[in-house]
This record gives C-alpha cells, sequence and structure tokens, in this order.
C-alpha cells in the first residue's frame, strides 16, 4: 500500500513526545467508542470548539479501499508548533484555560476524543495553518508499543513544516471525492481563510466499510447545533436538520404553562430572556421542550439512519446521548415513546460528564432531572393516550349516526342548515359561516347535499371543546360538519366525569342537535328558542338543585375540610353552589378546580347584554394552618382565569403565609394579578350571611372586584354582619307565591308577584324581591325553585317555614343578629297564619 503524501511531505523541524501506552487507546477508543461514526463527529467537534464558521466532511466513496481516505476540515483557530504538542497530551485539555466564547462554550475536559479515530483509522494526520505557515504531524497508532510502559517508551511524532505548494500537493487526494475539488480551491484561494485545520484519517481499518453517508449525515445533523454561524456539509451537501418535518399533536416548554412536573417534584421555574427554565438542584437552569407526534417516529426512511425519537440531552450546545434514547431511565410506555420527543438544554451537567461525554455520573441531581423528564413523558403519555381514545370514539360515533335513517338525520339537519343559510331561520344549536358570499353559500349547500348519501355525511365528527360554563350542551359547526360538545357545560361538567364511557353524553350531545331541527320542521323559531333554553335551563338544574345541602351544613364542610385539599375542593364548589352560582368543576394540571357563573340577566332598559360574570377558584391546602406563598402561585391563578374568560379569579386556604402583611410577597402579587385570596373561615361566614340577607350576585361582586389580601376579604366579609337587614315579610310572600301557583303548581313570574305583593299592601321592588328569594333558596334550596323569570314553592308554606326555622336556628347568633330569619325565629308558628296584608315593608 502507497504511503499517502500527507503524512510525509514536509521538512522535520521538531518532535513531539507522546506519553501513552496502547492499551490505554484500547481502553479510550476501542472500549468506549463503538462507532465508526463517533471517530468523524469528535473532529466536528474539535472543530466547532475552534470557533470554526464552517466544517466540510469528505468520506471516500469506498472506504475499503487502502488508499481511502477521511477528511475533516474548518476554517477555526488551527494550531501552531505549540498547539500541535499541546494537543497530543492524552487526558490534558486547555479548552478551559483563559476566556471562554459566550457563542461556543466548550465541552468535556479531558482532551481524549481525538483517540476514537483509533477505531477507524491506522494513521491520523493534522495540518494546519495558522499566521501565515503550514505545519503537519502524523499519528501512527502502529508504532506506539504494546507491551511498553508509557511514561518509559514514549512515543515521538514529526512535526514537518510545508510550504504552499507542498500542503496544496498533500492534501491534493481530495479531489477524488465529491465537493473536494471546491474545498481544495477554498483552502487555496484568494479568498482562503487566514487559519484552517485538515484532520486525514488514512489506512481505514475493516470498521470504516460500515460508515454509511446517511446514517453519519443523521448524526451530524443532531450532534452539532445547526445556525447561520455555522454551516456543515458532507461530501460538498449541506446538512440540513434530522427533525422531522411534522407538526405535533401536541407541545410543552419546560418551565412554562404552569409546569406540574415541576411543581409537583417542587422545582422552581421562571422566565428569562431565553425564555421559560425549570432549576433542577445544582444542575441549574434547564431548558427545553417535548412534543408528542400522530405516527412513529420509528417508522421513516430517517429511522433507518439514526432516531428521531426520545430524550436529546445537550451540553453547551452539543448533544450528550447520541444512541441512548432513555438517557438512563427505564423502558417507558413504546406506544407514546417511539411519538415522543424530548429536547433539554442542561449545562450544569458538564461537571457530571464522564471521559466519553456520552455519558453522565449517577447523582442525586442527575436523578432529579430524570424524574422531571419521566415525569414530562408521562404528560405526553396521558395527553396521547386520551387522543387515542377520542379518535376511537370519534369514529365509532361518526359511523353509529351514519347508520341511522337520514330521515331522523342528515335530512332534517340539513333543511335547518339550509334554511338558516337562506336567512329564514335563526337556530340556537345549529351554526352556519357567517358573513358567506351568494357564491359560497351555494358551494356550502352543494357540499352539504352532495354528503347526505355518505355514510358519516353531515356529521363527520364529534369533538370535546371547552365552549364555556354559560354557553349550550352542544352546538353544530355546519362549515366543518362537526357538533362540538361543550365539556365546560355543568351537566357534563358534573355527570360525565363519572362515568366510564362519553360516548353517551356524546350521543345525547347529537341528539340535541337533532331535536332542534325536528322542532324547526314544526314550530316557529322563536318558539324552538324557547323550549331549547327551557331544556336547557333544566339540564343545568340536575346540577344545581340536586342534593345540595343546606347554608349552614355547607359551611361547616368548608371548614371540616380546611386540611384537606381534595375535600376542601369539593367543599368549595358546594359553597359557591349555596351562594346560586352555577359551578363547573375543572380541575386536572395546569387548571383552575372550577368555574362558578352569576347569571344575571339584562339588568337595566340601557343594557344590551346581561350583566353576568364568571369567576374561576382553586382550593389550597398543605396540610397545615398556612399554605405557602409557592404552593398558591398567584401568577398561575390568573392564568387559569385568562385562560377561561372570567371576569374574576378566587383562592380559598385554610390561612395564607404574611396574609396579614400588606406588603407581603401575596398581597403585592395579588394586587398585580387582581386575585382575591380568602380565608376558609370568612368564606363559610359568607355563606352563612348569604342566607340570612339581601345578598345578590351584584352585591359579591363587590368582593371579587376589591378584595386583594386575605385581610380586604374578611373586612368585606364581617362589615355584612353590621348591616342593618330589612324586615323581609317571609311569611306573606311564600303564602302569596302558593296562592298564585293555584291548584296547577304552575311557577309564578316575578312581574306577577310583585303585582300581587302591591295589591295585598306589601311594596318591593321586582329586583328586590328576587334577591330576597335567592337568600331563601340558599337556606332551604329543596323547598323554592327559581330561575331567571320565576318562583315556585315545592311543598306547601308551613313546611317551608318550618324548614328555614330549622335551618336558621343551626347559624351563629352573630349571623342571625340584623337578618330577616330573627323576626322570624322569633315569632310562633301559628302567627304565619295571620291575615294576608298585616305585615308590609316599603323599599
Amino acid at each position: 500500500m502507497a504511503q499517502s503524501p500527507f503524512t510525509t511531505v514536509g521538512t522535520k523541524t521538531s518532535e513531539i513526545p507522546v506519553a501513552i501506552s496502547y492499551r490505554i487507546i484500547e481502553l479510550f477508543s476501542g472500549g468506549l467508542y463503538s462507532s465508526p461514526n463517533k471517530a468523524v463527529e469528535e473532529l466536528v467537534t474539535n472543530a466547532y470548539d475552534a470557533l470554526a464558521q464552517r466544517v466540510d466532511v469528505l468520506v471516500a466513496p469506498n472506504p475499503s479501499n487502502p488508499d481511502a481516505t477521511i477528511w475533516v476540515v474548518d476554517d477555526g483557530e488551527s494550531m501552531d508548533a505549540a498547539g500541535l504538542e499541546d494537543l497530543w497530551k492524552i487526558a490534558h485539555s486547555r479548552k478551559r484555560e483563559g476566556d471562554e466564547s459566550p457563542d461556543r462554550p466548550p465541552i468535556g475536559r479531558f482532551g481524549i476524543g481525538k483517540l476514537a479515530t483509533f477505531v477507524l483509522a491506522q494513521q491520523l494526520t493534522y495540518v494546519c495553518k495558522k499566521d501565515g505557515c503550514y505545519l503537519a504531524v502524523t499519528m501512527d497508532y502502529g508504532q506506539i508499543p504494546h507491551q511498553e510502559d508509557a511514561s518509559t517508551s514514549p512515543v515521538s511524532l514529526d512535526l514537518r513544516e510545508l510550504t504552499e505548494d507542498q500542503a496544496r500537493a498533500a492534501l491534493e487526494p481530495m479531489r477524488t471525492i465529491d465537493g473536494g475539488r471546491a474545498l481544495l480551491k477554498r483552502l487555496f484561494g484568494d479568498d482562503a481563510p487566514e487559519t484552517w485545520t485538515v484532520a486525514a484519517m488514512s489506512e481505514l481499518r475493516p470498521l470504516a466499510a460500515s460508515l454509511r453517508i446517511g446514517r453519519l449525515n443523521w448524526i451530524l445533523s443532531t450532534a452539532l447545533p445547526m445556525s447561520p454561524a455555522f454551516a456543515l456539509t458532507l461530501n460538498g451537501n449541506a446538512v440540513t436538520s434530522a427533525l422531522e418535518r411534522r407538526t405535533p399533536l401536541a407541545e410543552w416548554r419546560v418551565g412554562a404553562d404552569d409546569d406540574p412536573a415541576a411543581e409537583r417534584l417542587e422545582l422552581q421555574t421562571g422566565t428569562g430572556e431565553k425564555g421559560p427554565f425549570v432549576v433542577v438542584g445544582d444542575l441549574g437552569i434547564v431548558r427545553g421542550h417535548a412534543a408528542v407526534y400522530e405516527d412513529e417516529l420509528t417508522r421513516n426512511k430517517a429511522g433507518e439512519t439514526g432516531r428521531s425519537h426520545g430524550f436529546f440531552v445537550k451540553v453547551r450546545g452539543r448533544l450528550l446521548n447520541l444512541d441512548d434514547a432513555l438517557f438512563g431511565i427505564r423502558s417507558l410506555s413504546h406506544q407514546t415513546f417511539a411519538r415522543f420527543r424530548m429536547e433539554l438544554d442542561v449545562d450544569g451537567l458538564d461537571p457530571f460528564l464522564r471521559s466519553t461525554r456520552e455519558a453522565v455520573l449517577d447523582t442525586p441531581d442527575v436523578e432529579l432531572l430524570r424524574d422531571y423528564m419521566i415525569a414530562k413523558f408521562n404528560e405526553a403519555r396521558v395527553f396521547y393516550t386520551a387522543h387515542v381514545a377520542r379518535l376511537e370514539e370519534e369514529t365509532r360515533l361518526s359511523t353509529r349516526i351514519g347508520r341511522t335513517p337520514a330521515s331522523l338525520s342528515r335530512r332534517p339537519l340539513w333543511s335547518a342548515v339550509a334554511r338558516s343559510l337562506d336567512g329564514e331561520i335563526d337556530p340556537v344549536l345549529i351554526r352556519v359561516p357567517a358573513g358567506l358570499t351568494p357564491d359560497a353559500r351555494d358551494d356550502l349547500l352543494r357540499e352539504l347535499e352532495a354528503s347526505l348519501e355518505e355514510p358519516d355525511g353531515l356529521i363527520r365528527s364529534v369533538e370535546w371543546r371547552p365552549l364555556g360554563a354559560d354557553q349550550y350542551l352542544a352546538v353544530y359547526d355546519a362549515g366543518t360538519q362537526t357538533v362540538q360538545v361543550n365539556v365546560l357545560h355543568p351537566f357534563l361538567a358534573n355527570f360525565a366525569a363519572h362515568n366510564h364511557s362519553p360516548i353517551p353524553f356524546a350521543l345525547m350531545a347529537v341528539a340535541e342537535i337533532l331535536t332542534e331541527a325536528y322542532l324547526l320542521e314544526q314550530l316557529a323559531p322563536a318558539e324552538v328558542r324557547a323550549l331549547i333554553d327551557r331544556r336547557d335551563r333544566f339540564l343545568r338544574e340536575l346540577v344545581y338543585s340536586g342534593e345540595l345541602p343546606g347554608a349552614p351544613v355547607v359551611a361547616q364542610m368548608l371548614l371540616d375540610a380546611r386540611t384537606n385539599e381534595e375535600e376542601l375542593e369539593r367543599a368549595l364548589a358546594l359553597a359557591f353552589k349555596s351562594l346560586g352560582f352555577e359551578v363547573t368543576k375543572i380541575g386536572g394540571s395546569g387548571k383552575p378546580d372550577g368555574l362558578a357563573h352569576a347569571r344575571l340577566g339584562v339588568r337595566s332598559l340601557t343594557a344590551t347584554a346581561p350583566d353576568d360574570y364568571q369567576l374561576t377558584f382553586d382550593a389550597k391546602s398543605s396540610g397545615h394552618e398556612r399554605v405557602a406563598n409557592g404552593n398558591v402561585r398567584i401568577s398561575a391563578l390568573a392564568r387559569h382565569r385568562d385562560d377561561y374568560n372570567a371576569d374574576f379569579a378566587v383562592v380559598v386556604a385554610p390561612d395564607f403565609e404574611a396574609g396579614e402583611d400588606p406588603d407581603g410577597a401575596l398581597n403585592k402579587e395579588a394586587r398585580a394579578n387582581n386575585v382575591s385570596p380568602i380565608r376558609v373561615e370568612d368564606f363559610a361566614l359568607l355563606v352563612r350571611i348569604a342566607a340570612t340577607r339581601q345578598l345578590g350576585y351584584a352585591k359579591l361582586r363587590e368582593l371579587f372586584e376589591t378584595a386583594r389580601s386575605p385581610d380586604e376579604a374578611r373586612d368585606w366579609i364581617r362589615a355584612l354582619l353590621d348591616e342593618e337587614g330589612e324586615d323581609i315579610p317571609v311569611a306573606d310572600i311564600l303564602r302569596t307565591i302558593w296562592d298564585l301557583m293555584g291548584e296547577s303548581d304552575d311557577p309564578v313570574t316575578f312581574g306577577a308577584l310583585n303585582n300581587e305583593l302591591r295589591h295585598r299592601g306589601i311594596r318591593v321592588r321586582e329586583q328586590q324581591l328576587r334577591e330576597w328569594m335567592e337568600s331563601l333558596v340558599r337556606l332551604v334550596r329543596e323547598y323554592i325553585s327559581i330561575d331567571d323569570n320565576t318562583v315556585m314553592l315545592e311543598n306547601n308554606v308551613d313546611k317551608v317555614l318550618d324548614a328555614i326555622r330549622q335551618h336558621g336556628s343551626m347559624m351563629p347568633a352573630d349571623v342571625l343578629r340584623q337578618s330577616y330569619l330573627q323576626p322570624l325565629l322569633n315569632q310562633p308558628a301559628e302567627t304565619d297564619s295571620a291575615p294576608q296584608g298585616s305585615t308590609t315593608s316599603s323599599s
């Protein structure tokens, strides 16, 4: 085999001693760097550390040929005689000496990466240009003694100086490889870099025959960062990212979006100039993101040459675990893991790297990092499992619906859509695209008509969407032919969550849509709207008026649950229901515990929309009397409010750390984020007061608008005790309702009730009357029912009054003081039958 010219050309100027044994090389290269690709990657990494802006890799087309050579060329800082001597000081590196480049911080400390070339080649030659001089040095691994100790028999490498013509001639073999001709021209042309380094691997070993350009391309694309400041080519072709260019199903950013994994592991999160992060012990700041995809990342052409799934941990910008998708973690669910990808930047791992720069020491903080990675994977696993279940459900539902007779499903729906597009009707649940041109309208009609005969025509899918707690159970989108089921509707939120299968509720939602279509075939649109609204109200009442304890019991439940967060969450939902709010339970990672809706309706003649408002609520308890500020997470509560388009955010806890300090962290954050922190004790008192006084939604709004500390909430609530209550003629009002109901037991409108009371000498504003009745409902919900416009008794007057007295007697004395209940409790039961009109109250 002819000797390559670059191994001998030039004039010897000195010798470089290399103190190393053959056994060391075997351990640090053949034993640890078993991949032929690693040798090339290490040389590229060295070029990157040398601040190269461009690296070119040339691989001979037939590595098995005896004359084949692999070249790695860079335009980095290069090396002079001292640098080449230092290069061959094994287990020593000067990368960390002096100032590190902020853009290219070096990785590793041991200076042995170059020994990875041993597995690929018998000879490694460096040809360098620096300060106008050309130098070369060749390591022939075969010349290292196999038995003798390196400290007594060092190997000497000849340091050679070359002229420019000699250097050009030495590198002439590059021309035989694609991209080599252009590379030679760039190294010696008029615009040649001032410094460059060529690493040539020759006399290739049998392992070189396993080199594959596709595999090497993938490794190079993932091992180092790609940026405009760093270009990498392989045989003349640019190396681009091996990441699959697919849109993920979902993505998660480390430390962002109320990171539940960090919260569970009690890791600090934050946001800096480079975005969100999480702090993992002594490893410090960790940034990154994760994603899960529809298809497996292992089943594609890229998967034949390298992996696109699993964990990718980078240290100082370079990939650490190229071949270890699990990063030392136990096996994970294959179904999700094959679709999962997570990239992490963990510069703090650098001191914990093993000598190969491919593994880390197993320290407690490294294990904590792995725990966090597993937790983020589990988020993706839960999401993907739900996604698969949802797809299966949608497929089954659309097929099942499509098998029903067209006269029962598709044709009534098509008729409603067509009439709506013509402007003839304005359905409640059936929505058509707005602002269509005549041509677009005709196109949509033709498309819908054509799909009438298809198996899944007109209803192609059923999707679960958070449409809003005040919205209907479901709507139909004609533009996408999709039924959208409102997961925030109280009926679904309170009942569907307890059912093993959501399919019955999805079918019920479809039936809601079709019912409107049926009604529109028989009735006027206004009548249909009234029926739909009445049915929706019934579904809500199934939730709000079903087995809800009276206010005294609910208040006590709050107090009893103060040290158990799960119990407190349930009690808080009941408390808002007791106050008259429509409550939707939500819960889950990154979400509020629930949503409460105050249904006020239109309260003034000039208003064009209801005065309704919504609030998100969260219960916090740590098992102790005070909850730490880190567990309250005010900023996360503000995000909950904004995510659900609510007006206010409320957090209830036994007590808050430094909650009494006006300048404490909690109160400052609460004011900055407009969040109302309230103690359990005070909220329980509010529930009791609301059942004994005229305390409507409008008045309660003041609390959520103004209270920005636990003490402010306490003072607002306790001030209600000192307000002089009105003398409400409870018995007369109830008897008037009973009389108006008559034998038909029909509900009574507030307008009719108010008129009759005036005839009986009781003058009161209609809105005031409604608020009185709302207070009574909080106390004895099972005996009185009200909706937007009507009220009715569920039992006779005497039974209702007995229940009021029974529940009222459970109230503390300070709550009863100056309340409307006090006279009623002191009044003998037989006086309830006093002549009508004998008690008056003026407004």
